[in-house]
């Protein structure tokens, strides 16, 4: 395996003289390892807003280079790059050569971060907390579960909290950002057991830049 030289002479009669003259010539060639890609069709997918780490080997002597249309390619090691969605694509090619000879190219879908799981410290399974516990938690945060993809964050930019009163009456208090603001501590320092909050409309905004309404609310009783 490598890129290998070869040497060598051709003794031949010149007619013309009727002598045998000597006629070296030179040359390389390149042997390439035995390769084999193996790739599931239905999940090769990119995501907008992050480094989307890619792996590209193969070529003569391994020897490549990549572009892409649609994204950006940083080399990052030997046959490592990280990809980058530019603008709104649905889908982003990415093109390998080597020595000048097109390798061929693979397509990728574009998808949005998927969206984080809400969550308020301290509050159980069961939705449950004293009200010394959510005081101390004073903000709503957000996660992501399940996804590999590392230096995805989200930060909870506003939020609505649904209560009712002691008269009866249903209330609402809107927050921008993420932390408790004066009104909701007041409220919280003098709730009773029993006694239900409902955070809905929990808006998020993360790496893509993109402000995003989570699907689920977040149901809190005072134990």
């Amino acid at each position: 395996v490598g890129s290998h030289s070869y040497t060598g002479v051709i003794d031949m009669l010149n007619p013309a003289t009727n002598k045998m003259e000597e006629y070296p010539f030179q040359g390389a060639f390149t042997v390439a390892p035995p390769t084999v890609s193996v790739s599931a069709t239905k999940m090769n997918v990119v995501y907008a807003g992050i480094d989307n780490p890619i792996a590209i080997g193969g070529g003569v002597g391994g020897e490549i280079s990549a572009t892409a249309t649609g994204a950006t390619l940083s080399r990052t090691g030997n046959g490592t790059y990280n990809l980058r969605v530019n603008g709104n694509p649905s889908e982003v090619v990415v093109h390998v050569s080597s020595q000048g000879s097109s390798l061929g190219s693979m397509k990728f879908r574009v998808k949005e971060l998927p969206k984080p799981t809400a969550k308020i410290d301290n509050v159980g399974a069961d939705g449950k907390v004293t009200k010394g516990s959510l005081l101390a938690a004073n903000m709503v945060r957000a996660e992501m579960k399940d996804f590999d993809f590392e230096g995805v964050k989200y930060d909870v930019v506003g939020y609505t909290v649904k209560y009712r009163t002691k008269a009866g009456t249903t209330k609402e208090e809107k927050v921008t950002g993420s932390k408790f603001n004066e009104t909701l501590k007041s409220v919280f320092g003098s709730a009773n057991v029993g006694d239900i909050y409902v955070f809905t409309a929990i808006r998020v905004k993360g790496n893509d830049n993109k402000e995003k309404v989570l699907d689920t609310q977040i149901a809190v009783e005072i134990k």
